[in-house]
């Protein structure tokens, strides 16, 4: 399975990016279905010694305080052969820990990649839209942005490709500091590995 850490948004924020995506004017916008904030490609792990390993060094992430999420607008990225729309956030305390978790990723012998530089999270898929149609909505809505939020845990989520383009889904939940509140999910009764 192929892994990704990111962050499971606070309700409140994924209930305002959810009604972002209520205003794209066409089809064409392709919505992303699972909205969260990719920070680091771990890589694949396909056996369970290197998903206890993983597991194990992910555990051990820690930070001192929660971490903010700022929204600071949108932006525009190509994401391999793909053209998405973003909303952008603060990278400051999002880099310090994307850092960590590549660390410990890289010590339980996975490939720990890139960091999902700039940091946002992926709202539509607007490589068949115009670029002036997508000019015009970020003019438009470049002032709207949901209120800060703190955030204790980040998310493992594995991905897969489907019909209807990659799939996510939450693996497992990780608290990094001594504050940590459990996330929302979209799902009850989850399992880790």
């Amino acid at each position: 399975m192929f892994l990704i850490a990111g962050i499971t948004l606070p309700p409140d924020m994924s209930f305002f990016f959810q009604t972002m995506q209520g205003l794209f004017p066409s089809k064409a916008w392709h919505r992303v279905p699972y909205l969260y904030l990719p920070l680091v490609t771990l890589g694949r792990a396909d056996t369970p010694f290197v998903l206890e390993e993983l597991d194990f060094s992910l555990l051990s992430v820690r930070m001192r305080t929660p971490v903010k999420l700022q929204h600071t607008g949108y932006t525009v990225v190509r994401r391999g052969n793909r053209i998405m729309l973003e909303a952008l956030l603060a990278p400051t305390e999002i880099d310090h820990l994307s850092v960590k978790i590549r660390q410990a990723g890289r010590r339980a012998g996975l490939a720990a990649g890139r960091l999902s530089t700039p940091f946002g999270v992926p709202l539509a898929d607007v490589t068949t839209v115009s670029a002036e149609e997508v000019s015009l909505w970020l003019g438009i809505h470049r002032q709207l942005c949901p209120q800060r939020e703190e955030i204790y845990n980040f998310t493992v989520f594995s991905t897969q490709k489907t019909e209807y383009g990659p799939g996510v889904e939450a693996e497992n939940h990780y608290p990094f500091t001594p504050h940590a509140m459990p996330p929302h999910t979209e799902s009850e009764g989850f399992a880790p590995w």
